[in-house]
């Protein structure tokens, strides 16, 4: 009996001092983002990062580029979820033996609530406002500064609590009507962002929070058509290639500022 638990004992005793420890660091707490590049160091120990491979079930992995020291590696995810990443040992002839696998989350990048002006909630001048031409979708994550694209929204104006005005649009863009009603906001008008889709990408429509604007500093305005003028402009003689005057011909709307609320 005794010669028998010897004898185990060093089998197990063996089996410890021959077993590879693998470690995969990850800096998000075993959370890789769809989207963007995951760096991953990995090491096995007693072995040389040449002697392994690294493969997953989720997406891609590649040696960094941008890293060109040993055990450093890039993950991209194709789908959110999770994503197992296996640790191989080449054996030689093109057969690998999986040494270990760990399992990680694979999650969408967070984003932001829909910005004006980048602003999402609380006041804007009606000045700020009327400049601005479009709805804007942040990347909210890891200091990244990227834009996702405004596939649609809804936009309403209500004043003392009754909608004045309302328009879908397709795309991120506030049209001329949009801009013309801007003109005439009052100070505490309610104006909402809405229904807003933005495409990551991986072309996921995701929906953003709507963002709410209180108008501020606004001024009364009266739109008048400009008279006939004159405009001159440079251009090229087409016969002798110098600069010459050309004379044209002017006529358009505008908005005249007439006092402060």
């Amino acid at each position: 009996m005794k010669a028998y638990i010897l004898t185990t004992l060093l089998s197990l005793s063996t089996i410890l001092a021959t077993a590879q420890v693998v470690a995969i660091q990850n800096d998000r707490n075993n959370t890789l983002m769809l989207c963007l590049d995951n760096p991953l160091t990995i090491a096995v120990s007693g072995m040389s990062p040449d002697s392994i491979s690294v493969s997953t079930d989720n997406g891609t992995i590649e040696k960094d580029k941008y890293n060109e020291g040993p055990g450093h590696y890039t993950y991209h995810a194709k789908k959110v979820g999770k994503a197992m990443v296996y640790v191989k040992k080449r054996t030689g002839k093109g057969r690998e033996t999986i040494i270990d696998s760990v399992l990680f989350r694979v999650k969408s990048l967070p984003i932001s609530p829909a910005t004006v002006g980048g602003s999402k909630n609380g006041t804007i001048a009606q000045g700020m406002l009327m400049t601005q031409r479009s709805v804007i979708v942040w990347v909210d994550c890891c200091d990244i500064e990227a834009m996702l694209t405004v596939t649609g929204f809804t936009i309403s104006i209500s004043r003392k609590g009754k909608e004045i005005f309302r328009r879908n649009m397709q795309g991120p863009l506030f049209d001329d009507v949009m801009v013309d009603f801007f003109h005439t906001l009052m100070n505490g008008d309610l104006v909402r962002i809405e229904n807003v889709m933005a495409k990551d990408c991986n072309d996921e429509l995701r929906p953003a929070k709507p963002a709410e604007l209180t108008i501020k500093d606004a001024y009364q305005y009266r739109k008048v058509k400009d008279t006939p003028g004159i405009d001159t402009v440079m251009v090229e003689d087409p016969v002798t290639g110098e600069a010459i005057m050309k004379i044209t011909g002017h006529s358009d709307s505008t908005w005249i500022q007439v006092k402060k609320y």
